[in-house]
């Protein structure tokens, strides 16, 4: 049981934001996080920690304030600011729709406490209605259920007769919509590597999207021609959930092969 959550104000740091966008967007996504405390300062399940002091530890942790924030350096801002969680978001377009994500994120545990997001065709008015979904998740959440944990990992499967080249891989993880980040890139063929861990409630069942891209450079490129299905996962109380899947290469077709599930 996270006793955090049984209290009525969280302190809540809230973190630089990922662009999905591309760089025409640097100064709106920039402007994002001091919206965002503005929005959540009128709730008072929330009490924003100042940007001052959150851009001050950034200096401690030499953290630029430009792009997003690993999420465990995140955790170990938020600790050092004394804040019982830290907000992580993302801002992209889809489907010709801009579009907010944000998790709150447990300083101490690592286990996201709750996440939203909201589209729409002003990125101003983004904020707001992030704001108010969250605090409607963070209310609907006092009564926490046990933690489980969800891991997933991905395999490049070239077969004995496939052709053409193995391109390296990316991934973006939702989790019912919501966008949770990015892997590291997947450089290796035939070797499983870990995509993601994350902590989430037991008891639920959510559903995962992992969305392929290109790597350049050691980040995201572009979208991957061929996308994996969505799937469903059950994780229980106190355990672990793993989830292996892997590009398989033929001379026929290229595919997507869930393992376990």
């Amino acid at each position: 049981m996270l006793f955090l959550l049984a209290i009525d104000t969280l302190n809540l740091a809230v973190m630089e934001m990922e662009n999905l966008a591309g760089e025409r967007y640097l100064n709106e996504v920039r402007a994002l996080p001091e919206m965002l405390i503005t929005s959540l300062s009128q709730y008072p399940e929330f009490a924003l920690i100042e940007r001052s002091r959150i851009e001050k530890a950034y200096e401690n942790f030499r953290i630029e304030m430009v792009g997003g924030i690993d999420p465990e350096a995140a955790l170990k801002v938020g600790n050092w600011l004394g804040a019982d969680a830290v907000l992580l978001g993302t801002f992209s377009i889809i489907e010709g729709k801009y579009r907010l994500d944000a998790r709150i994120i447990d300083t101490h545990t690592g286990r996201v406490i709750v996440a939203a997001y909201s589209e729409g065709t002003k990125i101003g008015e983004l904020p707001d209605t992030l704001a108010k979904r969250l605090r409607e998740k963070y209310i609907e959440g006092k009564e926490v259920p046990e933690k489980g944990e969800l891991e997933i990992y991905f395999m490049i499967d070239p077969g004995a007769l496939s052709h053409g080249k193995a391109y390296h891989h990316i991934v973006r993880l939702y989790v019912d919509g919501v966008y949770y980040g990015t892997s590291p890139p997947v450089q290796k063929i035939k070797e499983w590597q870990k995509l993601f861990h994350l902590v989430l409630d037991g008891g639920k069942e959510y559903t995962l999207k992992l969305v392929h891209g290109y790597v350049e450079k050691g980040k995201w490129y572009d979208f991957f021609p061929d996308q994996p299905p969505e799937i469903k996962v059950k994780i229980e109380p106190g355990k672990t959930k793993v989830v292996k899947y892997r590009y398989h290469m033929s001379l026929v077709s290229n595919r997507y092969i869930f393992d376990e599930k």
